[in-house]
């Protein structure tokens, strides 16, 4: 939201350079007419936003449901799969060229790995518990 504000504060400024207001009046319904073009603009990138990062998390999770339905035994790795599959298809729909597309894949597959390896060390955390709980 913050970068949209701000487009579009500059953006109302550049286009209302050449005639800026004279009267008392005419400043506040400047920067009122400024305030509500910001704020329009910051939910409006805000939203945008909020929409790419839920369906690539939509796209994050769809991957690694399938994986489990589809191939079960892959379990312990399906974040990884998951974080290398939806950098590749981020990658292909922004058509990025090979040197961008190498940098998400790597940072994808490293995602996935760390996010695996956060899992496997919850679950280890959450054996001692129950090993401690039990008497």
């Amino acid at each position: 939201m913050i970068q949209g504000a701000r487009a579009a504060q500059l953006r109302y400024l550049a286009e209302n350079a050449h005639n800026p207001p004279r009267t008392v009046q005419g400043w506040y319904f400047y920067n009122k007419t400024k305030n509500y073009r910001m704020m329009w603009a910051g939910l409006r990138e805000g939203a945008k936003t909020g929409a790419k990062v839920g369906s690539f998390g939509l796209l994050w999770g769809g991957i690694e449901e399938a994986v489990l339905r589809i191939a079960p035994g892959m379990e312990p790795v399906k974040e990884l799969i998951a974080g290398t599959s939806s950098s590749m298809l981020f990658a292909a729909a922004g058509r990025l060229n090979l040197h961008g597309s190498g940098r998400i894949v790597i940072l994808g597959t490293a995602m996935g790995g760390a996010m695996s390896l956060v899992r496997k060390a919850q679950e280890k955390v959450g054996d001692k518990i129950k090993e401690a709980r039990t008497p």
